[in-house]
């Protein structure tokens, strides 16, 4: 049985006590006790819940992220592309029907000038 495990069954034996403190229900004394036990005198199965309770987390955290950015997509940069388009602001000063949106420079560059480019 690897720390982990031991560290996983811990917390989920402290979880079910302060649940039982919270709610009063007699189960999660009882699975706080069964797990305590599992996590001392049988390592296989105590490994074998820290691996499904990764698991879980693993899973969780894939579709809470993915909650997490379509919310952060449809609430505060969609209404905010919305608003830029409705102000019409041209920060990159782009002109309908020009020919090449590059501007013409007439410089000569010297060797002075790329010694210090900073």
């Amino acid at each position: 049985m690897t720390k982990k495990s031991t560290e996983t069954i811990l917390v989920l034996v402290i979880a079910c006590v302060i649940l039982n403190l919270v709610f009063q229900r007699k189960f999660l004394l009882s699975t706080a006790v069964v797990l305590g036990v599992i996590g001392i005198f049988i390592p296989f199965l105590a490994d074998k819940i820290h691996w499904g309770w990764m698991k879980l987390g693993h899973g969780m955290g894939y579709i809470t992220g993915r909650i997490i950015l379509i919310i952060v997509f449809f609430f505060i940069l969609y209404p905010l592309s919305l608003a830029a388009r409705l102000f019409r602001k041209d920060s990159v000063k782009i002109r309908p029907g020009a020919g090449s949106y590059f501007k013409d420079r007439n410089f000569v560059y010297t060797k002075e000038g790329m010694e210090n480019t900073w």
